[in-house]
């Protein structure tokens, strides 16, 4: 993998077919990701003025930071009148600050592919949104959608060579974010392109997160596991990492056997919140 002083542009679609994943019928969702450096400065402005020349009507950015929780929304469009239906030339942009368990967590999850929401009238808002999220590897996102019952996956190999409407809207993303010529798309492929086709779908290891039955569990050991191995107790959403060698941070195996130390603790959290649930 690499290091957590970066972010992760992802644009994801529904895949009309489910996957069988040994004894479990999952949903199956197609990303598409474009990896920049942690510093890397969004220009807003210039980015809602190139979506509006592309007729771009709709779209919500998620910046996905872990482990704050409160959540913030901004519209990026100032001139939109909520009195008129949303158009190329009433666009809707929104920017979204959100907590990573928040995001996961079941209601706004659900709330991603529901086709009844205001300004998405029989669309869902994952059809018209980017995710960034900073700092979190992609095997733990993987993880988390894993724990809604989506396997994450890239698409087909027999169909690379086909531009996929997923990869068309990152790549017209980064267009209104970037201009054509000067991008870091060629920067992030060279890169990054091991972390792109890191084979993170070992079942052997992702199913024991099976185990933590609920996001709550999971997020809270996650921020438990990034505080011992940064050796800090305040993670905030600006954390980076002073020292080179944190390969040993980035493997989700690593995390799964921290899981495993913890597992009477596991165990009582669940009594408990199975308890108060009655």
């Amino acid at each position: 993998m690499t290091k957590l002083n970066q972010r992760i542009f992802m644009a994801i679609n529904f895949s009309t077919q489910g996957i069988q994943v040994q004894d479990k019928f999952m949903k199956n969702w197609i990303y598409s990701i474009w990896i920049s450096p942690k510093q890397y400065e969004i220009d807003y402005v210039s980015l809602c003025k190139r979506l509006k020349i592309l007729t771009c009507s709709k779209l919500i950015i998620y910046d996905i930071i872990p482990f704050i929780k409160t959540k913030s929304v901004r519209s990026l469009n100032d001139e939109f009148r909520t009195d008129l239906a949303v158009s190329s030339d009433n666009p809707y942009y929104i920017k979204l600050n959100i907590g990573l368990e928040e995001f996961f967590n079941n209601e706004h999850f659900s709330h991603l592919t529901n086709t009844n929401i205001k300004h998405f009238e029989n669309d869902t808002m994952i059809n018209n949104s980017i995710f960034i999220f900073n700092s979190i590897p992609l095997a733990f996102i993987i993880a988390a959608f894993k724990l809604q019952n989506v396997l994450l996956t890239a698409g087909s190999k027999n169909h690379r060579g086909i531009l996929s409407p997923v990869h068309h809207r990152l790549s017209l993303f980064n267009t209104c974010l970037e201009g054509y010529k000067l991008n870091t798309i060629i920067e992030s492929y060279h890169n990054y392109n091991k972390l792109a086709i890191l084979p993170v779908f070992n079942h052997t290891v992702l199913d024991h997160i099976d185990t933590l039955q609920r996001t709550s569990i999971f997020f809270g050991l996650l921020e438990e596991f990034f505080r011992m191995k940064l050796n800090t107790t305040n993670l905030n959403h600006n954390f980076n990492l002073k020292k080179n060698n944190v390969d040993d941070l980035l493997k989700f195996s690593e995390f799964i056997e921290f899981c495993k130390s913890r597992k009477d603790e596991i165990a009582e959290k669940i009594r408990k919140q199975n308890k108060s649930t009655i």
